[in-house]
């Protein structure tokens, strides 16, 4: 599972140079491979070579969504080796995708946003495609930071029923857990089943001796007290998550605390505060999951997802700048044109023609940039501009107003997406 990493896009501002060096050489190496099927593994050792060095310094900057892109190249290139792969082809250009979008994903993390592995769930499933791998869900992806404070977890430390040995003491809770659950889901519309549930996720937490253990047992019973509320969606990922508490608590009663995973038990939390995540805000429990584990950031609303997946799809910086100063270049085409006639108040027909050309270019590239919204909103006002034409001064006077108005505020919207990079 991978877990969210700090923002490393100052240390990444040190070894950026290398790090597109060496997917230069991959690019390279992909491009030998595709124009030459008969080339043997030499290329692929080469690509292998270059794509582990850029996984070891991803991993060093804790840039787990990179980091797991070329993890994913990797066992393409060991599937290619083997001849497990049915189209060349496709491999290849699945490897010329992830080295694509990899730049473009370093752009954004360089520009202060966030590390979302999610936002590479397309490339990494493409290439797990080209050998029938099991492709990644969403939750694979959600990677939250467990290691908060949590001021609820030292409540815990109020512990009772320290008279019961603890197997004695877990196998009780197995049963009230099994018997609840199993009335539960028989009759789903009866939330009374629900309390039970929860009361044994309480008295778990106040039991329990491992941190992560605390953790999980209070993250379930909050997402249960959100179900309890009509919050949290009762659907087959959470009741299959309901089956795996179960069998976490029987390990507990039968083997004990030591024996039990860290690494399934924190994979289970986060299983549970992806719920939490999708959860509707409202409830005190699921809002407190929310501001704890600052489950926003790691769950961007689906716009939002869509916006950034596109700015790591392959357009990178350099796109970006290009496309941002030939906007501006449009607009000020425009804007020259808008002034003059507001001036002199004579129209041009060829400046008109003109200045429509480069709104209806200035339009379709702000779709392209993600500026949907400044988009539509020059595209209501072209048509006021056409019929202004014969308009009255003082009416044709508002309609330019009113464009000029609008370009400023798209040229604003447009600085900060180059600046940040969508």
């Amino acid at each position: 599972m991978i877990r969210e990493g700090s923002n490393s896009g100052t240390a990444l501002v040190w070894v950026r140079s290398d790090l597109d060096k060496l997917l230069q050489r991959v690019q390279l190496q992909l491009e030998h491979m595709a124009s030459n099927p008969n080339a043997g593994n030499e290329a692929l050792d080469n690509i292998e070579e270059n794509v582990e060095h850029l996984g070891l310094t991803f991993e060093a900057l804790t840039m787990h969504g990179a980091a797991m892109v070329t993890r994913e190249m990797l066992e393409l290139t060991h599937q290619l080796r083997r001849y497990r792969v049915a189209r060349r082809t496709d491999a290849l250009a699945a490897l010329m995708d992830a080295s694509v979008v990899l730049p473009a994903y370093l752009d954004r993390l360089q520009a202060g946003h966030q590390d979302l592995p999610m936002l590479l769930l397309p490339v990494i499933n493409g290439m797990r495609a080209t050998y029938d791998g099991a492709l990644l869900q969403e939750n694979t992806l959600f990677a939250p930071n467990l290691e908060v404070d949590l001021p609820e977890l030292e409540l815990g430390e109020q512990q009772t029923g320290r008279q019961d040995p603890f197997p004695e003491f877990a196998a009780r809770m197995r049963q009230q857990f099994e018997n609840a659950l199993l009335n539960w889901l028989q009759e789903q519309d009866h939330l009374e089943h629900l309390s039970p549930l929860q009361g044994v996720c309480e008295t778990l937490l106040h039991r329990v001796e491992r941190r992560d253990l605390k953790r999980l047992w209070w993250v379930a019973s909050e997402v249960i007290g959100g179900l309890n509320d009509g919050h949290t969606r009762n659907d087959p990922e959470l009741r299959r998550l309901f089956a795996r508490l179960h069998l976490n608590l029987k390990h507990l009663a039968e083997k004990g605390e030591d024996s039990t995973e860290p690494r399934s038990v924190n994979a289970m939390t986060r299983a549970f505060l992806f719920q939490a995540a999708q959860a509707k805000p409202g409830n005190a429990g699921i809002d407190l999951l929310c501001e704890r584990f600052d489950l926003a950031r790691q769950m961007p609303n689906q716009e939002e997802l869509l916006r950034a997946r596109g700015a790591v799809s392959g357009r990178d910086k350099d796109m970006y700048d290009s496309l941002g100063q030939a906007l501006q270049d449009e607009l000020s085409l425009v804007k020259d044109a808008l002034d003059l006639e507001l001036r002199t108040g004579e129209i041009d027909q060829a400046r008109r023609e003109s200045s429509l050309e480069s709104l209806g270019r200035v339009k379709d590239t702000l779709n392209m940039l993600g500026l949907s919204a400044s988009a539509m909103a020059l595209d209501k006002i072209i048509p006021a501009f056409v019929d202004s034409e014969s308009d009255q001064s003082k009416q044709r006077d508002e309609v330019l107003l009113s464009l000029a108005s609008q370009i400023l505020l798209i040229e604003s919207a447009l600085k900060e997406q180059v600046e940040t990079l969508g």
